[in-house]
């Protein structure tokens, strides 16, 4: 078992990367090194500076992403995501093996369900700042959600939290739930639920922890329903397993 570290240098930030894997040639099949990495069971970290992806190259996208928000709406400015030419990018595909077993554009391309690439680390938290802005758009944070989520009740979340943060400095964790369904032709999975834990980090106490499924409006609702007030935290640990890493 070989265990990869590498560094790679992005705009102006040092991103760290730590890949545990097995060789075997061509790297298919190939047996990822799970380990405990912060309590998440993955086999990459990427960390961003800004935010940390617990990335799995089975599903090919992030179990988890933290990250840190404070001053949100005070500090937001309006930018233009056209004009600074944002468009999700991941870590090179033909020379690097992590590349290669992440999402890429294509598998976003005439999807029939319309899946969005749907961000972990909202880019709007970051958009005081336009190289921050830019190192959200990552598919190592972003998962496909549908638009209905990710134009409804997730995005309402994002600016309720956004704005709880001008007077508090919070933790975010968001994370995925996957089944079995894939897409592309990378076969990246779609999560069936979305969840967002929130921890006041002045505190210490947990502020929400809220349950999305990813799927579209049904019987006349306008956007899926979220459930905020009965998933404790226990619950939605021993749901997917594992602890999340709140901070202690």
């Amino acid at each position: 078992m070989k265990i990869l570290a590498a560094t790679i240098l992005l705009i102006s930030s040092a991103i760290t990367i730590y890949i545990g894997r097995v060789s075997s040639a061509n790297h298919a099949p190939f047996i990822r090194a799970i380990r405990e990495r912060d309590g998440v069971p993955c086999d990459t970290v990427i960390d961003m500076g800004i935010y940390k992806s617990y990335f799995d190259t089975f599903y090919r996208e992030p179990l988890v992403v933290t990250y840190k928000l404070a001053l949100g709406s005070k500090k937001r400015d309006s930018l233009n995501r056209k004009d600074l030419h944002l468009n999700f990018t991941g870590v090179g595909r033909k020379r690097t093996w992590l590349g290669e077993h992440m999402a890429r554009a294509i598998d976003y391309r005439n999807n029939k369900d319309h899946y969005q690439r749907g961000h972990m680390a909202n880019a709007d938290d970051f958009s005081y700042n336009r190289d921050r802005e830019k190192m959200t758009f990552k598919y190592y944070n972003c998962v496909p959600q549908t638009g209905a989520l990710n134009q409804g009740a997730y995005r309402e979340w994002e600016d309720s939290i956004r704005s709880e943060s001008e007077t508090d400095s919070l933790l975010i964790i968001c994370g995925n739930i996957f089944g079995i369904i894939r897409m592309g032709p990378d076969g990246i999975a779609i999560p069936d639920t979305c969840f967002k834990v929130v921890q006041s980090l002045r505190t210490g106490s947990i502020l929400h922890v809220l349950i999305f499924k990813n799927e579209t409006a049904i019987l006349g609702d306008k956007w899926p329903k979220c459930d905020q007030g009965t998933y404790a935290l226990a619950g939605l640990e021993k749901r997917i397993g594992y602890s999340l890493p709140l901070k202690q």
